[in-house]
């Protein structure tokens, strides 16, 4: 009788331990419903007060002004709003900063057509242009982005449609030219790029930091294209003559950096500086950076002439220092 008691109050025991415990997992899963249904509702909330944010302009453009190009790109395809404001910021973005493409821009697997054609002249307010490190860029392919960036800046005469229809077809015989051969690239500007009316008056600043490949032909074109620039980086570009660097002496430049060819010769070095120190060019240059590469202008000058007769702040390589070894 007691065994049988036992087993009874056991197996109770038994039912009410699992009752217990479908109840908690019960229990346990609605909590889990409703923590993912808050959670859901509460992204949904998150979502829609983004989407209103993003809607203003002033709030897009400052949270697109924090993005890379790539990822703004990768924005526009989220939705057709988003789009629409990507767009919008295209057409009133002042810096633009190409550096990130430095592997690709102007080798043979970039798609130069489209690039030139399609998406540059969505940037009709460009006052600061950087490329970086762009070491596949040559002349031809630094002329097409100025044009891109100029033909569609507000030229609303016939002459300017003209010009532009021009020079889109100019642009598709470059990019048909440097396909076909890569090592003619002056050749191909020279016969595709004839018209030298196209002048684009806002961009001020322009970085060609690294762009090796770049000769005193690029400088002749950014002295015709850029006619109100007024600082330029032209750091590791390793000029080797003075006849490009006379071309920007016409140029509002306040801010310039070069950088000279390691293997230069003195006399051009010094036909150089006879240039910087002509008060006939570069008359409204206020700083001169020759702390990249120009270690023969320090050689047989000392500079002060530039720093006191034209009053222009040199920047000189810094100092190193030594240290013996214990």
């Amino acid at each position: 009788l007691f065994c049988s008691i036992l087993t009874t109050a056991m197996a109770d025991a038994n039912l009410s331990t699992e009752d217990v415990q479908q109840s908690n997992t019960r229990t346990t899963e609605d909590e889990n419903v409703k923590t993912v249904k808050k959670t859901e509702e509460s992204v949904t909330v998150n979502v829609w007060h983004i989407l209103k944010v993003f809607n203003k302009f002033k709030c897009s453009r400052i949270i697109l002004s924090f993005l890379r190009v790539s990822h703004i790109i990768s924005v526009s395809f989220l939705s057709k709003s988003f789009h629409r404001v990507v767009n919008r910021y295209y057409a009133d973005c002042t810096d633009l900063d190409l550096s990130e493409f430095y592997g690709v821009l102007g080798s043979a697997e970039f798609d130069m057509k489209s690039f030139m054609n399609d998406f540059l002249p969505k940037f009709k307010s460009v006052s600061s242009l950087s490329l970086r490190y762009c070491s596949h860029l040559k002349v031809v392919h630094l002329d097409q982005i100025f044009r891109a960036l100029t033909l569609e800046s507000g030229q609303g005469s016939d002459d300017g449609n003209s010009a532009n229809n021009n020079g889109g077809s100019n642009t598709a015989n470059n990019n048909n030219n440097t396909s076909t051969n890569n090592g003619n690239e002056d050749e191909n500007d020279e016969s595709g790029t004839t018209d030298d009316c196209v002048k684009n008056e806002k961009i001020k600043k322009l970085s060609l930091y690294f762009c090796n490949k770049l000769n005193s032909r690029a400088l002749w074109k950014i002295s015709t294209r850029l006619v109100n620039l007024e600082c330029l980086d032209l750091g590791r570009c390793y000029l080797n003559n003075i006849n490009g660097l006379k071309l920007l002496g016409s140029l509002p430049l306040k801010e310039l950096a070069i950088s000279l060819d390691p293997c230069i010769q003195k006399t051009e070095a010094i036909d150089i500086y006879s240039l910087l120190i002509d008060e006939d060019l570069f008359r409204s240059l206020k700083k001169l950076d020759l702390s990249r590469g120009c270690d023969v202008l320090h050689e047989i000058e000392d500079l002060s002439d530039l720093e006191q007769q034209r009053k222009i702040e040199i920047i000189k390589p810094a100092i190193k220092i030594k240290h013996n070894k214990v």
